[in-house]
């Protein structure tokens, strides 16, 4: 029964009754890490509980905290790991996510539930692939994991996006701190020359650029005056627009409006009628996208809306 599920998930998250232990895909006191070798991963993978979408994800998500938690160092085999903890993760996780959509205006003790276990996924996967990056720049195998930078740093600013937006949802803001390492991967990843090199993100062609701009646009719309449905039916408009505005470092004042400062902690600002100054500062040119947006009647529609994200 789904409202029991949500209740079980609940007393989970607030430190009462936990699941039962499975032999199987709990790894015993004192044995190995299953995350050493993608062989190993995928074996304890295929061994998650199949009781329920629940059960499964929740596993996944301790696995996902374990694996983040390894004292391990970051290398080619590790990258292969963390993909095949991904592959697995994101169909599980779309489940949960449509349930929290369907949940969200007429359940609302299921919502808060779907909504922890859906952003403890997403919260994880982020740390996950920016602790990667750190090793891909300064750990010893920075040499082997250099080839995947792009999609390492691709990655990292996908999930904290989502990370960001799942926070509108409820209502918080993102951090000073969420801000600066989205802005600093930027900067990487302009510096070493791959922001616009082409990614496969979930069947999706993606960029550097790409992403961040999408966290940055999704600031601008004032998220927090939003539903849950309505956030995602946003993000998804702005994903299927083909010129999606990108971070641009010389300013035009016929046509930028919009600017981030690459060396700040917050999201993006309007731009006066003075001539601003800074290597660190990135345009935005809204005119195309706020057309596009005008011109589409989506939005007017997303109260029945669910599983918007991508």
């Amino acid at each position: 029964d789904l409202l029991e599920k949500l209740n079980t998930i609940t007393r989970w998250k607030s430190g009462g009754d936990r699941p039962p232990v499975d032999s199987e895909t709990t790894v015993r006191k004192g044995s190995g890490s299953p995350f050493g070798t993608e062989t190993t991963a995928r074996i304890w993978l295929k061994s998650l509980p199949d009781e329920s979408d629940y059960d499964t994800h929740h596993a996944l998500v301790e696995g996902l905290e374990r694996f983040n938690a390894d004292n391990l160092g970051a290398n080619a085999e590790r990258l292969k790991v963390l993909r095949a903890i991904e592959e697995t993760g994101l169909p599980l996780q779309f489940p949960i996510v449509e349930h929290y959509m369907r949940s969200h205006a007429s359940f609302p003790l299921a919502r808060q539930a779907l909504w922890r276990e859906s952003w403890a996924f997403w919260s994880l996967l982020a740390a996950a692939w920016f602790k990667m990056l750190k090793h891909a720049y300064k750990g010893p195998a920075h040499l082997e994991l250099q080839p995947w930078r792009a999609e390492i740093a691709a990655r990292a600013l996908h999930y904290v996006g989502l990370v960001m937006r799942w926070g509108y949802h409820n209502s918080q803001l993102p951090s000073a701190a969420a801000w600066q390492r989205v802005h600093n991967i930027y900067r990487m990843a302009e510096r070493d020359g791959y922001a616009n090199a082409p990614v496969t993100l979930n069947a999706h062609q993606t960029s550097c650029a790409h992403e961040y701009a999408l966290t940055v646009l999704i600031e601008m719309t004032n998220p927090l005056d939003y539903r849950a449905q309505q956030i995602e039916a946003i993000a998804q408009l702005f994903e299927g627009f083909p010129d999606l505005p990108l971070p641009e470092s010389s300013f035009e004042s016929v046509k930028h409006t919009h600017a981030v400062d690459l060396s700040a902690n917050e999201g993006a600002f309007v731009l006066d009628g003075n001539q601003p100054t800074g290597v660190l500062l990135r345009f935005f040119e809204l005119t195309p996208l706020v057309e596009y947006l005008e011109s589409n009647k989506s939005l007017s529609s997303t109260e029945d809306d669910e599983g918007l994200h991508r």
